[in-house]
C-alpha cells in the first residue's frame, strides 16, 4: 500500500472490497482524488513567500518632519476657489469612467488569451475579484460599526495603528465620497485613544507626498493656417484634471477651434473653445486623461491657445488632509493628538507644497492654532518661512499698482493665518517672543523707511521742516 495526500492505494492499483473481490482503480480517478484533497498547510516562511500582493505598502516606521528654512514660491498662483462645487459630480463621473475602462481592459485580455492559458488567468481574475469584494464588505462593516464596540488593532488584526490610516487611504480610492466620510467618522469615534496619535502622524506623512502634477500645452503664437493637431495630457492617478487658460487665449471665432474631451473619440465631456479672451473659461474634467484637438482654416490667425493642466487628488495627500481635518473637528479626538508634532509636520508641508495643497495645509494650521493650549503649545516660530513669503507678497502688492484689487487665495490665507496666530500668541503671553522670532533685518529696515516717509509727508502737510524732510530731500 502507498499513501498519496491522505489517500491509501495499493501499489498494484487494486482495492479489496468487503466481499473479498478486488476493485481495480482507474488511474484517472486516482489523479482526480489527489486534486480534490485539501492542500497541505504551508509553513510560515512559505506563506510569506506566497503572500498575495494587496497593492498596500505599509512603511515599518514613521519618518520625522524635515526642517524648512525657506518656503517654495508659487510658480503658478491659484486663482480659482479652493473647493470646487462640482467635486462630487466629478468623482462619480470618474468612477463610471474607471469601471468602463476596467471592463473593456478585462474583455480585451480574456479575448487574447489562449484556451489553455485562460483557466489560470481566470483564477487570478477571480482572486482579484474576491479581494475587491472583501474590501467592499469591510468598508460596509466599518460604515455601520456599532458605537459600543471599540475599533482596535486586535479586532481588525492590524500590524499597528498606522495600518488603519493605510486602510482609510484604500477606501478613499475605492468607495464613494459619502460612504468614505461615514467610514472615517465611525473609525475615529470608535478608535482606541492610544491609536489616534500614530494615525494622525501617518496622515501628516501622507501630506508630505507630492500631491500635484502640472503640465502646460500651447500653440505657436500666432498659430499657423490649416492646422489639424491632436494630442493628449495623461497624469496617472488623478481623479480629475483642472484646466486653466492663459488670459491671452484668442482664435478666429467660428473658424479656428480647440476641442477638449475625456475620451479619444471626443464624445464624453466635450468642451469647445473659439474666439476672444472672454470665451475661454476654466473648467474641470473627470478622469486622468485630457484629449485635445486644434483645427484652423486658411484665413486669419490670432494669438492661439495656452492652458495649464493640474491633477486633482493625486497620491495620498487628499487622504491625509481629510483624516486630519476630521480629527481636528472631533472634540473627543483632539485631546489625544500630539498637536505640537502635527504642527511641525504641517508647517513643513505648507512651506514645501504649492497651489491647492499649500492652501489646505494652511487650513489645518488655522484649526490647530485655535485649539492649542499651554499644555500642548506649538512652536509658533516655525512660521518664519511662511512669514517671509507673506511679506514678499505684501511688498509686491504695494509696488505693482496694476494688479487687481482682489487678493490671491494664498495671500488671503496667509493673512488670516498670521492674524489669528498673533491674537493667539497674545492670549498665551507669547506675543513679544513671537514677533521677534518672525521679524527679519530687512523687514525692520523697510518699516523704518516707511515710518520716515510718513513723518516727512506729515511735516510737508503742516509746513514743518525737520530731519525727516531733509533726509528725503523734501522742501517745506
Amino acid at each position: 500500500m502507498v499513501k498519496e495526500d491522505g489517500i491509501c492505494f495499493p501499489s498494484h492499483g487494486a482495492v479489496q472490497r468487503f466481499d473479498g473481490d478486488e476493485l481495480t482503480t482507474d488511474e484517472r480517478i486516482r489523479t482526480l482524488a489527489q486534486r480534490w484533497q485539501p492542500s497541505r498547510s504551508l509553513r510560515l516562511d512559505e506563506q510569506s513567500a506566497k503572500a498575495v500582493d494587496t497593492d498596500m505598502i505599509i512603511l515599518p516606521c514613521l519618518s520625522r518632519p524635515a526642517c524648512c528654512d525657506q518656503a517654495t514660491t508659487e510658480s503658478n498662483p491659484v486663482t480659482q476657489k479652493l473647493i470646487s462645487s462640482t467635486e462630487s459630480e466629478l468623482q462619480q463621473s470618474y468612477a463610471k469612467q474607471r469601471r468602463s475602462k476596467s471592463a473593456a481592459l478585462l474583455h480585451k485580455e480574456l479575448n487574447c488569451k489562449s484556451k489553455r492559458a485562460v483557466r489560470e488567468y481566470l483564477f487570478r481574475v477571480n482572486e482579484a475579484t474576491a479581494v475587491l469584494y472583501a474590501r467592499h464588505v469591510l468598508a460596509s462593516l466599518l460604515a455601520e460599526w456599532p458605537g459600543h464596540v471599540p475599533v482596535s488593532e486586535d479586532i481588525l488584526e492590524l500590524s499597528g495603528p498606522a495600518h488603519m490610516t493605510y486602510i482609510l487611504d484604500m477606501f478613499m480610492q475605492l468607495e464613494e465620497k459619502h460612504q468614505w466620510e461615514k467610514i472615517l467618522q465611525k473609525v475615529l469615534r470608535g478608535c482606541r485613544e492610544s491609536m489616534l496619535g500614530t494615525m494622525a502622524l501617518a496622515a501628516c506623512q501622507f501630506m508630505e507626498e507630492p500631491g500635484m502634477e502640472v503640465q502646460v500645452r500651447e500653440s505657436k503664437h500666432p498659430y499657423n493656417n490649416n492646422t489639424n493637431f491632436e494630442d493628449k495630457v495623461h497624469i496617472p492617478g488623478a481623479i480629475y484634471l483642472s484646466i486653466k487658460f492663459d488670459p491671452q487665449c484668442n482664435t478666429e471665432e467660428g473658424c479656428d477651434e480647440l476641442a477638449m474631451s475625456s475620451s479619444s473619440d471626443f464624445q464624453q465631456d466635450r468642451h469647445n473653445f473659439s474666439g476672444s479672451q472672454q470665451k475661454w473659461k476654466d473648467f474641470e474634467l473627470p478622469g486622468d486623461t485630457l484629449y485635445y484637438r486644434f483645427t484652423s482654416d486658411m484665413s486669419n490667425t490670432e494669438w492661439g491657445y495656452k492652458f495649464t493642466v493640474t491633477a486633482g487628488h493625486l497620491g495620498r495627500f487628499q487622504t491625509g488632509f481629510e483624516i486630519l481635518k476630521q480629527m481636528l473637528s472631533e472634540e473627543r479626538v483632539v485631546p489625544h493628538l500630539p498637536l505640537a508634532k502635527i504642527w511641525e509636520w504641517l508647517v513643513g508641508v505648507a512651506c514645501r507644497q504649492t497651489g491647492h495643497q499649500r492652501l489646505k495645509a494652511i487650513h489645518l494650521l488655522l484649526r490647530i492654532v485655535r485649539c492649542c493650549t499651554h499644555s500642548d503649545l506649538c512652536d509658533l516660530m516655525l512660521l518664519k518661512p511662511l512669514w517671509q513669503l507673506f511679506t514678499q507678497m505684501e511688498y509686491s502688492l504695494f509696488e505693482d499698482v496694476t494688479q487687481p484689487g482682489i487678493l490671491l487665495p494664498l495671500h488671503r490665507a496667509l493673512t488670516e493665518l498670521f492674524f489669528v496666530t498673533e491674537n493667539r500668541a497674545q492670549e498665551l503671553g507669547l506675543l513679544q517672543d513671537y514677533l521677534l522670532a518672525l521679524t527679519t533685518d530687512d523687514h525692520l529696515l523697510r518699516c523704518a523707511a516707511q515710518a520716515l516717509q510718513n513723518i516727512a509727508a506729515i511735516s510737508l502737510a503742516i509746513n514743518y521742516p525737520n530731519k525727516a524732510t531733509r533726509l528725503w530731500n523734501v522742501d517745506c
